[in-house]
């Protein structure tokens, strides 16, 4: 990820963006937003044809799935015959509050994740089957319960530090936020 300063627009070069739509609507619906984000205000007969190889009702589907992420939203226009016409749009405003409660919530489980990384000691076999808690290690009599293998304290370091890495990263996204 990389750093998402205040005036950050969600936008699907982004990955993080593009990997909360698959999450959401699926591959189909990252290949509609596109579809959407070339296409302005894009009736809902021509999307139907330009994805006239599927079946309209999985088209449809897809597009609902966008909508119901936040990522799509349609205006509905009626003529005077009362013939309706739905015109989308790719709206991602949305995706940027719902984002960064995601990172805020990953903070918050980083932060206490440290801590516990810090108030804790592990211990492993020399392969590192288990990072195992000192008190559960005492139990299993500091043998690896994988290979048998006695179990050495661990320097968590490396885990610290990656943990620290993502905090630095999704601390500026949120200070604005």
């Amino acid at each position: 990820m990389h750093v998402r300063g205040p005036d950050w627009k969600p936008s699907l070069d982004d990955p993080e963006v593009r990997g909360y739509i698959i999450e959401e609507a699926g591959e189909e619906g990252l290949e509609l937003a596109r579809h959407l984000r070339d296409h302005p205000h894009v009736s809902g007969v021509d999307i139907l044809d330009s994805f006239k190889e599927r079946k309209a009702s999985a088209v449809r589907k897809a597009l609902y799935r966008l909508m119901e992420a936040h990522a799509a939203e349609y205006e509905k226009d009626t003529d005077s015959k009362g013939w309706e016409t739905f015109y989308w749009d790719l709206d991602l405003e949305e995706i940027r509050h719902i984002l960064r409660r995601r990172w805020a919530d990953e903070l918050l489980h980083i932060e206490k994740q440290l801590k516990f990384e810090e108030d804790h000691e592990f211990y492993a076999c020399p392969d590192r089957h288990r990072r195992i808690l000192f008190e559960d290690a005492i139990d299993i009599q500091f043998k690896c319960p994988v290979c048998h293998k006695p179990m050495e304290p661990l320097d968590g370091a490396e885990v610290r530090q990656a943990l620290e890495a993502r905090r630095v990263e999704l601390e500026p996204a949120l200070r604005h936020g």
